[in-house]
């Protein structure tokens, strides 16, 4: 009985091992060759077999150094083609035979490792595009990492700028900017895998600095060039509204907030 119940958790302990490679996080060393480069020359091509035909897997760099060890001067993200997983270094310059690259990656996502595409609600004013999970809402004690992720068959975006992230205070929302301050833009899919929880605040107050005035009466003057269809004319039917944190607008698109009829 002693070595039948051996026997079990030897195979039980087996099968947890099978279960977490499978799954769990893997951590290869990827060097590049003559024979690996692919695309434009700008990036290298990933055979590994999890990965192949999985367009929702997330990879994670975790270090990349040139030959000789120096570190990689340009920006790297992943790139998702014919089937096949691919590191490519975005400011389209030549990867280099021998350059070396520590990767991490899952084959399918969880709750902490997840793929997030900005949407037009996410940019904001000064070209940055707020992350809105709620696992990093008003959470600035958070810990994560994000790498660029261009899947072109799920309609994925890139982008191509050397990228920081940053919390802000006053949204309670982390952000992506570009660090030549070039503005971002929806689609731009960046895959997430968050190290620790942290710990969440309270939502900040909504405070604006724009002017809010009670309107008695919309009076819409007629047109008085008929000829200029750009010009503001007829009745008002609908009024939109947005909320703003100083001079920062909030995620989500602007609300319809009444229906207003003439007689």
């Amino acid at each position: 009985m002693k070595y039948y119940m051996l026997y079990r958790r030897t195979l039980l302990a087996l099968f947890t091992i099978i279960i977490l490679s499978s799954f769990g996080q893997q951590q290869i060393t990827h060097t590049v060759t003559k024979e690996n480069i692919s695309c434009n020359y700008d990036c290298t091509l990933l055979d590994i077999s999890e990965l192949n035909d999985n367009p929702s897997a997330l990879l994670f760099l975790k270090s990349s150094s040139e030959p000789g060890g120096k570190p990689n001067s340009h920006p790297v993200g992943f790139y998702y083609f014919k089937s096949k997983w691919h590191i490519i270094n975005l400011d389209q310059r030549a990867v280099l035979a021998g350059t070396t690259f520590q990767v991490e990656y899952l084959i399918k996502a969880d709750s902490t490792h997840f793929q997030y595409e900005f949407t037009k609600a996410d940019i904001q004013r000064d070209g940055s595009a707020w992350i809105d999970h709620p696992a990093l809402n008003n959470n600035p004690t958070a810990r994560f990492t994000t790498s660029p992720s261009w899947i072109p068959e799920k309609g994925f975006s890139t982008n191509r700028e050397e990228a920081t992230v940053s919390y802000n205070t006053s949204g309670g929302r982390w952000s992506v900017s570009n660090l030549n301050k070039k503005p971002m833009f929806d689609r731009i899919n960046y895959n997430i895998a968050i190290e620790a929880a942290g710990s969440k605040t309270a939502s900040p107050p909504i405070v604006t600095d724009k002017v809010s005035l009670p309107i008695g009466q919309l009076v819409v003057p007629a047109n008085p060039n008929p000829a200029n269809t750009n010009a503001v004319a007829g009745d008002i039917i609908a009024m939109f509204m947005a909320a703003w944190v100083g001079n920062t607008k909030l995620p989500g698109d602007s609300k319809r907030a009444a229906f207003l009829e003439y007689t």
